[in-house]
């Protein structure tokens, strides 16, 4: 019997993992998400594109943090465009070990940060990757943009 009791765990674990409802932050109008994917920053800005570009995961939302703010929180096929000053940049993701990416921040520049999803033994984390522009903007250009509160 105890057998069969935690088969039936592990399968409502898998299933809930797969096919769960994933909460994530609301979209933009589908303008802003269109001008985004032009790729050009403001003459005194910077843009950080934070994307996750893959169903891996579905299921799960992820919190992303700039600074120490929380900015919004991601789901399968979605990104942030943040509009920023010239700076230092410190952007994690929730977990149970943060996983931190710098960016330094220069006028009229793009920066893109791809957070890859990883599978874990009940529950999947992610791991945030510094790409270069050729990279990031392909990405970006499958993704939907969503709200961020920065």
């Amino acid at each position: 019997m105890k057998k069969i009791n935690k088969s039936l765990i592990v399968l409502f674990s898998a299933v809930l993992l797969l096919t769960g409802c994933a909460a994530t932050s609301p979209l933009v109008d589908k303008s802003l998400d269109q001008q985004a994917k032009l790729f050009k920053p403001s003459k005194d800005y910077a843009n950080i594109y934070i994307y996750r570009n893959e169903y891996l995961g579905g299921a799960l939302s992820k919190n992303i943090h700039v600074n120490g703010k929380l900015i919004g929180t991601t789901g399968p096929m979605s990104y942030f465009m943040l509009k920023v000053k010239p700076g230092k940049y410190i952007i994690h993701s929730d977990d149970d070990v943060k996983d931190t990416v710098t960016v330094n921040a220069k006028v009229k520049k793009n920066y893109f940060v791809w957070q890859e999803m990883k599978m874990g033994f009940l529950v999947g984390g992610t791991k945030l990757n510094k790409v270069n522009s050729s990279t990031g903007r392909q990405a970006v250009l499958e993704c939907e943009r969503i709200k961020s509160n920065l």
